[in-house]
């Protein structure tokens, strides 16, 4: 289940949008956009999963998916530690 850590990720994202993005001008839309490819890339996380035979390019792909999602939620979660350790 791949798809579950974007899950996690998009929550987080919608809950830093609502507490901290109103203090740091300029990166609302930044996180809106950022929750909007994550929900796409979910998508296809989740469509993949069900399938039960896989390509080796369509392996390929949600390996690099769920590595970007991973990649992303240590940023968020680095930016959440820096912002709120100051």
């Amino acid at each position: 289940m791949p798809w579950a850590a974007a899950d996690l990720l998009i929550k987080k994202i919608v809950s830093l949008i609502r507490n901290e993005a109103s203090l740091i001008g300029g990166i609302e839309d930044q996180l809106n956009e950022l929750k909007d490819e994550l929900t796409s890339m979910k998508s296809f996380l989740e469509d993949a999963d069900k399938k039960r035979s896989k390509t080796a390019g369509e392996q390929s792909w949600v390996a690099n998916v769920t590595a970007m999602v991973y990649d992303v939620e240590d940023i968020i979660d680095d930016f959440i530690y820096h912002t709120t350790a100051t």
